[in-house]
């Protein structure tokens, strides 16, 4: 292709000799969701003068993925033989095995077998090279030459020898309008939802404040992970969300808005990647639009956690990267890759190994040298990173990141509830078209046992979090985003069948449609309901002003970063404390921990201590303190819109000394 003088088109060509020029009705295979199919036009050569008609020479012009993967698959005709000779799987191999059932590469040259995709990027002037295309006498258009593709979707919706459309078409495209604005739609609601409450001063959810201590001693150069203290003790999650999160505090100012921002943008990023990942198999711009409302439709039933100052959406960001370069870049190159970025979602949460294990398995079966290349991505990131922070730490980061979390209790509701309240009844649409991805294979472009390990993955990592104690919404955020992705590309799998009758798939098309149509309204919620209201706001500036105005110090361990904004120092947050005090009695931080706590608390160290919940009553506590009054008449005033409904309700006092 070097020095072809091309037009501007980016195109990949079909050849396609079986049909006669003057009786051919056009091609009608393909699903009316394929919108690279939407994209293309099918050409007659005009038989020469003196001869007899020839048989059809058609040709279609796809633009987009199918051109790009094309491209990047021969980067010329000896790269990508070589490529698949040594590898023997990859876009190229898998789109000329899919008609012709033959190797790719015979001898030095390419055999591209009739029917298939050819990888040129442009049209050139002056014809394709003929070591490429197994026909004879090809007329090209001149160069430059802009293409119709206006009457594409009608040809394909009707059969051979009719004149009348299988589905009324306007019936088709009302359904598919009516489907693409109620995507619209539920994507709209999380971002009204994050505009609305970004800038918010007080925690949406109970634990942020926490999250922001950690990114302050960041900043302060302090370790994080030191043995368990009333000063400080760190949450049990690998720390890269707080490494991202630190130069946007540093330049935005100690608050929660510059770590929403950084959850806001991940989110986005796992909307641009569910939405390229379903494109790039589907075909679809529909499909893959829909998959991407149908993550967003999840935001409530997910804990509404993605612009949180939590770790969860820069997790997931990683997480679905990964996957994206798995699927997008089948080399070993990608496949190192996609092992980094996994790695670094490990650093943001630990649950990502879980994934790791099906996608590396399935490499292990279909490519053994991508495998070795994923394994070792993972390790370059991941080694170097956990063994810095184990000797700087003095092995505390291992008892935070690896030690602790096992020593949660199990949630033994949820071993049936998930499947059953979190998955069933939340998408059953979605988990039907899902499996429908697993099963059905959309004319080779589809790789099913991929994307059966990619949901296990997903699934199993929420499955396993959601069975800990403590678990919240938010750990069904990866099973959403792959079921999401699977739905997607059954809902473009389904009416592309082969099996059915062209005077069927219209009707197809149009029933799927509304089945997700349905799923789309067991998913709807009150956006309202997620964000705090004035009276909230004024409680929060109520209860700082308190704590500064009191004497002496002020412990408040289920939100101390209201201490903080009162000018006072944090102190431990008391979900870390309690995940040491699950270790059990021989645990080391354990021994540290609480006999302090119990000190501190027996000489009635602090003035007030507001807590929230009763189960934060240490060894000593309930001796040397008393509960004296409520922090709020109003029930429901400052309490988070998300998580756990905590909020700051006694204030305890010294007992008096006898």
């Amino acid at each position: 292709m070097s020095g072809a003088h091309c037009s501007p088109l980016r195109a990949a060509i079909v050849a396609d000799e079986s049909v006669h020029p003057h009786h051919a009705e056009p091609r009608t295979t393909g699903s009316p969701l394929n919108d690279a199919d939407d994209s293309a036009l099918h050409r007659s050569r005009p038989a020469r003068s003196g001869s007899s008609p020839g048989p059809r020479q058609s040709w279609v012009v796809a633009e987009g993925a199918d051109a790009e993967r094309w491209n990047r698959a021969r980067r010329g005709k000896r790269k990508a033989g070589r490529h698949c000779r040594k590898t023997g799987v990859g876009d190229a191999a898998e789109w000329a095995q899919r008609g012709a059932g033959k190797p790719l590469h015979r001898g030095p040259r390419l055999a591209w077998p009739r029917g298939e995709l050819l990888g040129l990027e442009r049209l050139p002037r002056g014809g394709p090279p003929m070591h490429m295309l197994r026909s004879t006498k090809w007329e090209w258009p001149p160069a430059g030459t802009r293409l119709s593709i206006s009457n594409t979707q009608e040809a394909r919706d009707r059969p051979a020898g009719s004149s009348t459309p299988v589905a009324d078409s306007s019936m088709l495209r009302v359904a598919r309008a009516v489907l693409a604005a109620t995507a619209l739609a539920f994507i709209v609601l999380p971002v009204y939802v994050s505009v609305r409450r970004i800038g918010y001063p007080f925690e949406l959810e109970w634990m942020e404040g926490g999250v922001l201590q950690h990114v302050e001693r960041v900043l302060e150069g302090r370790m994080l992970y030191v043995p368990p203290s009333l000063e400080f003790t760190p949450f049990i999650y690998t720390p890269l969300y707080y490494f991202v999160s630190a130069p946007l505090v540093a330049v935005m100012g100690s608050s929660f808005l510059p770590m929403r921002l950084v959850s806001a943008l991940a989110a986005v990023v796992v909307c641009v990647l569910i939405y390229r990942l379903v494109l790039r198999d589907a075909r679809s711009r529909l499909a893959a639009f829909v998959a991407v409302g149908l993550f967003a439709a999840t935001f409530r039933h997910s804990g509404a956690w993605l612009d949180l100052a939590r770790v969860d959406s820069l997790f997931l960001a990683f997480l679905v990267g990964s996957v994206y370069l798995i699927r997008r870049y089948p080399s070993p190159r990608g496949a190192i890759a996609a092992g980094a970025l996994l790695g670094l979602s490990f650093l943001t949460k630990q649950f990502a190994a879980v994934v790791a294990v099906p996608l590396l398995g399935w490499l292990v079966l279909t490519h053994i040298r991508r495998a070795t290349a994923f394994a070792g991505g993972v390790l370059a990131i991941v080694g170097p990173v956990v063994t810095v922070f184990q000797v700087m730490s003095h092995g505390w980061f291992g008892y935070y990141a690896f030690e602790l979390p096992p020593h949660h209790a199990w949630a033994h509701a949820e071993l049936t509830r998930f499947w059953t309240a979190d998955l069933l009844f939340a998408l059953p649409i979605g988990i039907l078209l899902a499996v429908t991805c697993c099963l059905l294979r959309d004319r080779g472009r589809s790789d099913p046992g991929f994307w059966v390990s990619f949901l296990l993955g997903m699934v199993g990592s929420s499955y396993l979090a959601r069975l800990h104690s403590g678990g919240y919404d938010n750990v069904l955020l990866p099973a959403y985003a792959g079921i999401a992705v699977a739905a997607g590309l059954g809902l473009a799998s389904i009416p592309a069948q082969k099996w059915w009758p062209n005077s069927l798939r219209g009707g197809v098309e149009v029933t799927t449609v509304l089945l997700v149509l349905v799923q789309f309204a067991l998913l709807i919620y009150d956006p309202r309901s997620q964000v705090p209201s004035r009276s909230d706001l004024d409680a929060g500036r109520y209860v700082v002003e308190r704590l500064r105005g009191a004497a002496g110090e002020i412990y408040v361990p289920f939100h101390g970063y209201l201490s903080a904004m009162a000018g006072r120092p944090p102190y431990a947050h008391a979900q870390a404390v309690a995940d040491v005090w699950k270790g059990g009695p021989g645990d080391r931080g354990r021994q540290i921990l609480f006999p302090a706590l119990a000190r501190e608390f027996g000489r009635q160290r602090f003035s007030a201590v507001v807590i929230d919940e009763d189960w934060f009553k240490p060894d000593g506590f309930t001796d040397a303190y008393t509960p004296a009054a409520r922090v709020f008449d109003d029930p429901n005033s400052f309490r988070p819109v998300t998580g756990m409904p905590f909020r700051p309700e006694w204030i305890w006092l010294p007992k008096p000394r006898k």
